[in-house]
């Protein structure tokens, strides 16, 4: 960032918490294979990458935006 602690340790936590959303959709996609929903590999690594795009995507965003913003405490 801009060597504004306020807006690092904020942005760190959300992207920590996106990487943990993300990290559930995989454990869940894993839960719906071993419970016999059968999905094929092509299937599979297809929802892995909209998972991960998607976080990125949601990441990217909330990055551009709080570039934008003046965070300060009172």
């Amino acid at each position: 960032m801009e060597n504004d602690p306020i807006k690092d340790i904020t942005l760190f936590q959300i992207k920590r918490k996106i990487t943990n959303i993300y990290k559930n959709f995989f454990f869940i996609l894993e839960d719906l294979n071993d419970s016999g929903y059968n999905i094929n590999d092509e299937t599979y690594q297809k929802i892995r990458k909209r998972i991960l795009d998607n976080a990125n995507d949601a990441i990217r965003e909330i990055e551009e935006s709080f570039s934008k913003l003046n965070i300060s405490i009172k």
